[in-house]
């Protein structure tokens, strides 16, 4: 499938300091603090970037939780203004700061780095690229009487904080939607596990039917159960994957690669969950093989227009059944 590449991440120059200048250079008559952001920012929007400038000038370590309590201020306000995408890029700063000072490992210092890229890349983009900032984004749709396909559930997170996320396909819409549930550690295995009143197993492999789910502008899913609002969980039928719409099942990889070549930067892209997960129609398995010293397996095959693809799965210590 294709993937984000690190070329998908434009170069970024860092802030300096007046005391840092090296000689001759210019200097800022403001002293510790960024550039201006243009007159047509979004108040909430330049106190994000101020933040941002703070946080890469500073650095995580130095970094205390006066900082991250702004970011979660200001990425409530930015949702207010509905600049989602910053929103979200500022709510992940915050999260990133606190498993930082936690010493948690959901703290990940590429991923820190390219937050920081991101949200001065959308403020750039946002004169020349209509709807980089999400501002033509809902908050919350809400979806009557929606049918959703399951595609399958991935595990994440760390074993303190697992995580799991459910994909959905939304036929009707074309896209893909996720359901996030955030789990309190246990020896159980995850597919016994409950939600929506049955198992992980099972709802990862159903027909979801519901009067009350609800998608985010992020394409984040919301289902309830209750007395006067129906959700029924069906097991999937044989033809549930091949009757999805084209722009959710891909026949073709050559072809969906061509097509995905060109899309703007990740950095500036819309900022929506499963924006890569697809169903892709296999023909033929040509090759398999297990690599022990990368716990790796891998395996060849074809798809229905006779491309050849590589499907690779490592060995994933929160999922040790998975392979």
């Amino acid at each position: 499938m294709p993937a984000d590449t690190p070329a998908d991440i434009p170069a970024a120059t860092s802030p300096r300091r007046p005391g840092g200048a090296s000689p001759g250079a210019p200097v800022s008559s403001t002293a510790n603090a960024p550039a201006a952001p243009a007159p047509s920012t979004h108040p909430s929007l330049a106190t994000a970037l101020a933040l941002a400038d703070d946080l890469l000038l500073d650095g995580a370590a130095h970094a205390g939780p006066v900082l991250a309590a702004a970011l979660r201020r200001t990425a409530k306000s930015l949702t207010a203004a509905s600049l989602h995408w910053p929103a979200a890029v500022a709510a992940e700063l915050s999260d990133q700061l606190a498993a930082h000072t936690e010493r948690d490992a959901a703290h990940d210092p590429l991923r820190h780095a390219a937050l920081l890229a991101e949200l001065h890349a959308r403020h750039r983009a946002a004169g020349r690229t209509p709807g980089v900032l999400g501002e033509r984004e809902v908050a919350e749709t809400p979806l009557r009487r929606v049918r959703l396909t399951a595609l399958g559930c991935r595990l994440s997170g760390t074993p303190e904080h697992p995580v799991t996320q459910t994909f959905f396909a939304h036929a009707e819409a074309g896209v893909v939607v996720v359901l996030h549930k955030t789990w309190q550690p246990s020896d159980r295995p995850w597919g016994s596990r409950r939600v929506l009143g049955t198992t992980l197993a099972s709802l990862a492999a159903s027909s979801v039917v519901s009067e009350t789910a609800r998608r985010t502008a992020s394409r984040a899913l919301t289902l309830t159960r209750g007395r006067l609002a129906v959700t029924t969980v069906t097991p999937l039928g044989p033809t549930a994957w091949s009757e999805l719409p084209s722009t959710l099942l891909v026949r073709d990889l050559a072809a969906h690669a061509a097509e995905w070549d060109g899309r703007p930067p990740r950095l500036v892209r819309p900022r929506v969950e499963a924006e890569t997960v697809r169903v892709v129609e296999v023909s033929e398995v040509t090759g398999i093989g297990y690599d022990p010293a990368a716990q790796r397996l891998e395996a060849t095959v074809l798809d229905a227009a006779g491309n050849t693809a590589l499907l690779s799965a490592p060995h994933e210590p929160m999922a040790p059944a998975a392979l």
